[in-house]
C-alpha cells in the first residue's frame, strides 16, 4: 500500500468530500457542474456548484448577506455527499465511488477527480433529487419558495409504558429537548430523539389511565427551519391497553 492510500485510509468522509470540492473548484475541473448531498430528512438536494461556490464566498465575508442564503441552506440541509453531476457524461457520479477510488490511489497512482470523472470506466448511476435555487432572495425547493412546502405534523402519540410516550413526526426533525414537548397535567422529564429523527421518546411524569391528554410540540426544526406549533391527542385507551398488557 503506498503512502498516499494510507494517508488517504484515515480520512473522514467529510474530509474527502471537502478534498473533491477544492479539485472541483478548479476550472480544468469545471465538468461537475451540480452537487447532490442526502438531507437530514432523508430527502436528496441538489445544487448548481457554482452557485453555491459563489455563495460559500459571499458567506465567507459576509454570512449575513443575501448572497450567503444558499450555501447557508446547504450547509443546514447535508447529512453526507451523495453524487456529482458529469454534464459531459450527462449522468451522476456517486460520491461512494469516488472514496473507493481515493482508497485505492497510491503514490504512484495518485488519485485525480478530473481524470476519474472523465474515465470511460467510471460508473454512473441515476438520481431523484429535490433542485434547491434562490429565486427573488427566496429558497426555492423544486421549483416552490421554502414556504409552500408542508408544515411538520405530529403522525402519532401511543403510549410505551406509563411513563413513557412515543411521539412519531412526519419529517425528519434537527433534534428535540422535553422543552420542545408539554403536556397538560404532565411533567415532560426528557426527551429522546431516535437515529432516523422522525420519532421521539417521552419520559413522562403525571399520567392518568382515566384521563385523554394533548401532546403538543414546540419549537422543533427541520433543516434549521422552525416549525409552527404542533398537537396531538392521546387517548387514554391506550394507556389502559398498556396496562393491560403487563
Amino acid at each position: 500500500m503506498g503512502k498516499n492510500k494510507k494517508t488517504i485510509s484515515v480520512l473522514s468522509t467529510a474530509a474527502i468530500a471537502g478534498l473533491i470540492l477544492s479539485a472541483v473548484s478548479t476550472p480544468a475541473s469545471a465538468k461537475a457542474t451540480l452537487i447532490d448531498v442526502n438531507g437530514k430528512d432523508k430527502k436528496v438536494y441538489e445544487y448548481n456548484y457554482d452557485d453555491l461556490k459563489n455563495s460559500a464566498v459571499a458567506a465567507a465575508a459576509d454570512d449575513t448577506s443575501a448572497d450567503a442564503k444558499l450555501y447557508k441552506d446547504f450547509l443546514s440541509r447535508k447529512d453526507t455527499t451523495k453524487a456529482y453531476f458529469d454534464d459531459v457524461k450527462k449522468g451522476y457520479v456517486d460520491f461512494a465511488s469516488i472514496t473507493e477510488a481515493i482508497f485505492q490511489a497510491t503514490t504512484d497512482k495518485p488519485f485525480d477527480f478530473k481524470t476519474y470523472m472523465e474515465a470511460t470506466s467510471t460508473p454512473t448511476t441515476t438520481v431523484a433529487a429535490n433542485p434547491v435555487t434562490i429565486v427573488n432572495g427566496v429558497v426555492n425547493v423544486n421549483g416552490k419558495p421554502e414556504s409552500d412546502t408542508a408544515d411538520l405534523t405530529v403522525s402519532s402519540v401511543s403510549a410505551i409504558t406509563d411513563t413513557k410516550l412515543s411521539v412519531k413526526l412526519s419529517a425528519a426533525v434537527d433534534d428535540a429537548a422535553a422543552t420542545n414537548f408539554s403536556i397538560a397535567g404532565c411533567t415532560v422529564n426528557s426527551a429522546t430523539l431516535t437515529d432516523d429523527k422522525t420519532e421521539v421518546k417521552l419520559d413522562v411524569t403525571g399520567l392518568q389511565v382515566t384521563k385523554d391528554y394533548t401532546v403538543k410540540a414546540t419549537g422543533l426544526k427541520v433543516s434549521g427551519k422552525v416549525q409552527p406549533d404542533v398537537t396531538k391527542h392521546l387517548q387514554c385507551q391506550m394507556l389502559q391497553n398498556y396496562l393491560l398488557q403487563k
